[in-house]
């Protein structure tokens, strides 16, 4: 256990300062009201905003912020030190020969001051001891606590200076629950300060975990509540924090070689049969023989480590064993047997996936799934995909179509086939179809009233394909050329005779593009700037 004894010389302290774990102060800094001034060698306090003295100057050194935020100062004056308040006025008597904040004292409420025997005294914000015994060291590793060591020895006095540990170990240290642990000759137990039962001076260590302690003895772990009562659970190898420290109650054990879960005021929540065991949200994901199970928070089993892979779809989990796919439900209820090739989580786009259902492929044919498990029959397919809006593509044979799952049915759009649908990609979501021999362009991520997809240009192209180069689409209607930009907008109509790509030689894009017609010749930049050649200046 590292303590440190802080000695510093009486100075006048006007500066930025750390001392331990608590850090010092200018005046100007935690006291703006006050500033110091100097006289003949001496100090003194004044208003800062008026320069009004308030305390003449007749300290040969002042600091008025011991601490962060204290509400208290100290001085010197004839060789000894006194506290004071922020305006310079004495509370106490000037008497010791050193005063300091104690190491580790975040609440700044105590000081400790040194007589001229060198020891430490117990001193409050008045400048008043709280106790006329006298230390070697004193730090405040707890609000209502202070470790104390006299000689050797060490013990623990609490704010009122009474030793509510006797200073009779080598060792004292803080643990949690008004528990501290205690060594002597290099074995360490437990003293409780008020409740709790203590725990006998026998092991090598002792720490807190979670909401109780871990005392390690020859090589095994056992475990005790915060009252220091013992849980009944040993030949534990390991003991680890689980999962959030500040959330989760759980302790990852180790015994006989396997891993559980404990909770310390409940016991086993997962037995240690596992190779490992992971937090995973409001589960625990447990592995054996490279296998995957779950169980739920509470411990309560979802399913056995059978599956070489898993993720999860709202309360269900879609599974994978060997080759083959399934969907488990959160209470562990098969919803689909693993029997088939993929599975593919189906979600109504009007409820942001509050309701959904599976496709399943089987046998090279893609079949779907309603919420209870049934499959439809009816609605077969080659292919099957779902896009960020929650949009279902179909495809069958050599026809596409756009449909849906509202929460309770499917509905596809037999009436608006999608020859070579997405032969084309444009840009956010936007696609090429084919309907009477004509091309169109629709976009999936929008939708015009019930129907999946809004038609931005309707069927009326012979031909739409990328120019070579560049970022435009060449157009074609009855014999003529156009121009279209990838959101579907027309940059040049069908009015034009031919189109050619010029680029650097051995450079793929960037290219611009001549179209022309009887009337007239226009070079395309790459960006769409569009500019007139001069054939007679050509």
């Amino acid at each position: 256990m590292n303590k440190l004894v802080l000695i510093i010389a009486p100075l006048l302290l006007l500066g930025t300062e750390t001392i331990g774990q608590v850090v010092r102060r200018t005046l100007e800094e935690c006291e703006p009201q006050y500033t110091t001034f100097e006289k003949d060698g001496r100090y003194g306090v004044k208003k800062t905003e008026t320069g009004e003295i308030v305390s003449r100057a007749e300290y040969t050194a002042i600091d008025l912020c011991v601490a962060f935020d204290a509400k208290f100062g100290i001085a010197k004056k004839n060789g000894k030190w006194a506290v004071i308040e922020k305006n310079g006025k004495p509370t106490s008597r000037f008497r010791y020969e050193q005063i300091q904040p104690i190491p580790e004292d975040f609440d700044q409420t105590y000081l400790m001051a040194s007589s001229e025997s060198g020891k430490w005294t117990l001193i409050g914000s008045t400048g008043q001891a709280v106790s006329k015994r006298q230390y070697d060291e004193i730090i405040r590793p707890d609000r209502a606590l202070f470790e104390v060591r006299r000689e050797d020895l060490w013990g623990v006095i609490d704010t009122a200076g009474t030793e509510v540990i006797p200073l009779k170990y080598d060792k004292v240290s803080f643990l949690a629950y008004s528990a501290y642990a205690v060594e002597k000759n290099g074995k360490q137990g437990v003293v409780f300060i008020g409740d709790g039962n203590d725990i006998p001076i026998a092991y090598e260590t002792i720490s807190g975990v979670k909401s109780g302690l871990c005392a390690y003895k020859d090589g095994q772990c056992y475990l005790f509540n915060s009252r220091g009562e013992a849980l009944g659970i040993d030949d534990l190898e390991e003991v680890r924090y689980y999962g959030n420290i500040f959330y989760d109650d759980e302790i990852l054990v180790k015994k006989h070689g396997k891993y559980g879960l404990i909770r310390i005021n409940e016991g086993w929540i997962v037995p240690a049969l596992y190779d490992s065991i992971h937090n995973y949200l409001d589960y625990h994901i447990v592995t054996l023989d490279s296998l995957y199970g779950i169980y739920r928070k509470d411990g309560d089993l979802i399913f056995p480590p059978k599956y070489n892979h898993f993720r999860r779809s709202n309360q269900d989990f879609i599974v994978k064993q060997e080759d083959k796919m399934g969907v488990i439900g959160g209470s562990g209820n098969e919803i689909l047997p693993v029997i088939y090739d993929q599975v593919l989580r189906l979600v109504n786009r009007r409820t942001h996936g509050l309701d959904y259902t599976y496709g399943v492929l089987l046998d090279s044919v893609w079949r779907l799934v309603y919420p209870n498990g049934q499959i439809v029959d009816s609605l077969r397919f080659d292919h099957l995909q779902q896009f960020d809006n929650k949009i279902i593509l179909a495809t069958k044979g050599d026809k596409k179509y756009l449909g849906e799952f509202d929460g309770k049915r499917f509905k596809f759009y037999y009436n608006f086939p999608l020859n070579d649908f997405g032969s084309v990609t444009m840009s956010n979501g936007t696609y090429l179809f084919k309907k009477d021999g004509k091309l169109g362009v629709i976009n999936i991520q929008r939708s015009d009233g019930d129907l999946p997809g809004s038609i931005i240009r309707q069927p009326e192209f012979d031909d739409i394909y990328y120019a070579d180069g560049n970022q435009y689409l060449i157009t074609v209607k009855n014999g003529k050329l156009g121009l279209m930009n990838r959101q579907a907008q027309d940059i040049l109509h069908c009015n034009y005779g031919e189109v050619d790509s010029f680029g650097l030689e051995g450079v793929s894009t960037n290219h611009y593009l001549i179209i022309r017609n009887d009337q007239e010749e226009l070079k395309v930049s790459y960006y769409g700037q569009i500019s007139r050649i001069d054939k007679k200046r050509e």
